[in-house]
C-alpha cells in the first residue's frame, strides 16, 4: 500500500468562501486530513471535502470532510474520517473511524471565513 499526500491552499474571498477541485482523479481511501492556518478562523466557519459530482441515492453528496470551527481561533487539526452510526432505534452512537473510498476528482470548500483568511488542507489517500 502507498499513501499519497495532496496539498491544497484556499483563501477566503470577500464573501468568506473559496473552493478548489483537483484537475486529476484521486483513487483510494482518505485516511487522514490535516488543517493548518495561522489566521483566526471565524466561529462556525465550515470546511468540506467531497468527491466532485458524486451524489448519493437521495441526491446529496457524501462529504469525507465536514468540519465546523468553533470557537473562533487559529486552526491546526488532524481529522480522521468517521461515519456516524445509529442503533436499531435510530439513536446516534459513537462515530467510528471509517476511511471513505474516493475515485474521482476531489473538491475542497470553505465557507463563513473572514475574508483573506488562508488555510492549507492536506489530504492523505491510501491506494
Amino acid at each position: 500500500m502507498c499513501v499519497e499526500v495532496f496539498d491544497f491552499q484556499l483563501t477566503a474571498d470577500a464573501g468568506g468562501d473559496d473552493s478548489v477541485t483537483t484537475e486529476f482523479e484521486i483513487k483510494g481511501r482518505v485516511v487522514r486530513v490535516e488543517l493548518y492556518t495561522a489566521d483566526t478562523v471565524a466561529n462556525n466557519a465550515t470546511i468540506k471535502g467531497y468527491e466532485a459530482g458524486a451524489l448519493t441515492a437521495v441526491g446529496a453528496r457524501h462529504d469525507f470532510l465536514a468540519y465546523t470551527k468553533t470557537p473562533a481561533a487559529a486552526l491546526s487539526a488532524e481529522i480522521l474520517p468517521t461515519i456516524q452510526r445509529t442503533d436499531i432505534a435510530g439513536v446516534a452512537v459513537a462515530a467510528e473511524y471509517a476511511p471513505p473510498i474516493v475515485g474521482g476528482k476531489l473538491t475542497l470548500a470553505i465557507a463563513g471565513f473572514t475574508p483573506d483568511t488562508g488555510i492549507q488542507i492536506r489530504v492523505y489517500v491510501e491506494s
